[in-house]
């Protein structure tokens, strides 16, 4: 009886050492590289409030992607927008000022602002490309275009997939992006709607033969794990949409682990999450800190509609300086990372509230408290600066 009483006991104890380890994320991880940035770093997708940004919405930002025509660069024929690579694949010339004299002016009001232009190829619209609806490179079922995502939306704004399996494809969309790159205008390119896949790694192949490893790439691959590309970017778009479950949030957490870890160095990782309406300020805290702890990249939390766009939060405004140190566990599920000028905590969905005493005053940024103890909740996250 005493013996079975004892294998009772010690198998209880395992049980609940395994249960404690699954319910506890994978906070101890290989450092992150110290880098020579200030933080927060913020990333404008696009637009901000509205469809007309201004230079004073921008230079907040650390990075800003949008489609070149964003940039007042055009492709050759007037019908080419945003969806896909030119038919030509050829710029046109008499555009290439436009964008060049942008640039230098926000780089000359942030000349720590990198640009970013997006190329698609996956996707078209007889609206907006120059490839008519008889061309041979359409993917095709049954002699039938196929629609991007199952979309059914108006005829006249249809998106339709390009045939990835032909070679010719994958080097025209090779070629928009090293004619791109070799204006000199920006950064790096933007690659959307992506797809982890043999495909997707020849073209990645050939845009780097074209223009080596200098310029950024990244790429959108959502919350999901691409680990057949991800060597040949520098960073991942994780377009999130709205997360609101705990193992949703612990699928953003790993992804962005694997992201960081993974990519090209220095890494330039975005983590873009839609919130429930635009007031929802805690889910943006929550955001940042997850990025501010796991990474050294980039963060925005976006409204619903219109899509992408973004406020400003004084959350963002750069006040933590550069890292001093690697991830550490907080809580039950949360992490922590010390920065020059303060802390940085965050708490998931699923965790529990928690307690952060410090052996000074600190300057709580979410409700504006000095205190030396500050209360973390749940599905929340905070900076907390010195107070000087």
């Amino acid at each position: 009886m005493k013996l079975l009483t004892l294998f009772l006991a010690v198998f209880a104890f395992i049980l609940t050492s395994c249960n404690s380890n699954n319910s506890t994320p994978p906070v101890v991880l290989t450092p992150l590289p110290m880098v020579d940035k200030t933080f927060p770093s913020s990333l404008l997708a696009w637009n901000m409030e509205n469809a007309v940004n201004t230079d004073e919405q921008i230079i907040k930002h650390d990075m800003w992607l949008h489609v070149p025509e964003g940039f007042g660069v055009y492709w050759e024929g007037w019908n080419m927008r945003f969806c896909s690579p030119s038919m030509s694949g050829r710029l046109d010339q008499r555009t290439i000022f436009n964008g060049q004299e942008m640039v230098d002016r926000l780089r000359f009001k942030n000349p720590n602002l990198k640009f970013l232009v997006q190329v698609g190829f996956t996707e078209g619209s007889d609206a907006t490309t120059d490839f008519p609806p008889d061309h041979p490179w359409w993917l095709r079922v049954n002699g039938q275009r196929v629609l991007m995502n199952n979309q059914n939306p108006p005829p006249e704004t249809n998106s339709y997939r390009f045939n990835l399996d032909l070679p010719e494809v994958r080097q025209h969309a090779a070629d928009a992006c090293a004619t791109l790159l070799n204006t000199g205008i920006w950064d790096g390119i933007f690659l959307d709607v992506w797809e982890d896949d043999s495909n997707h790694l020849d073209i990645l192949t050939r845009i780097r033969a074209a223009v080596g490893n200098g310029p950024i790439i990244m790429a959108n691959c959502n919350y999901n794990i691409c680990p057949l590309t991800i060597g040949l970017l520098d960073g991942i778009y994780m377009e999130c949409g709205l997360i609101n479950t705990a193992s949703a949030w612990k699928k953003v957490q790993d992804a962005l682990d694997y992201n960081e870890r993974h990519v090209r160095q220095p890494a330039y990782n975005y983590l873009e999450i839609t919130l429930a309406d635009r007031t929802d300020e805690t889910v943006m805290r929550a955001t940042t800190s997850l990025a501010l702890t796991r990474s050294n990249g980039y963060i925005c939390a976006v409204a619903p509609k219109p899509t992408h766009f973004h406020d400003w939060y004084d959350f963002w405004n750069k006040s933590l300086g550069k890292p001093t140190s690697s991830t550490k566990a907080i809580g039950t599920l949360g992490s922590q990372r010390e920065f020059e000028n303060g802390t940085v905590a965050f708490n998931p969905l699923g965790g529990i509230s928690f307690q952060i005493t410090f052996p000074e005053v600190r300057l709580n940024l979410a409700n504006g408290i000095r205190s030396l103890t500050h209360t973390l909740p749940p599905n929340d996250g905070g900076i907390y600066l010195y107070v000087k």
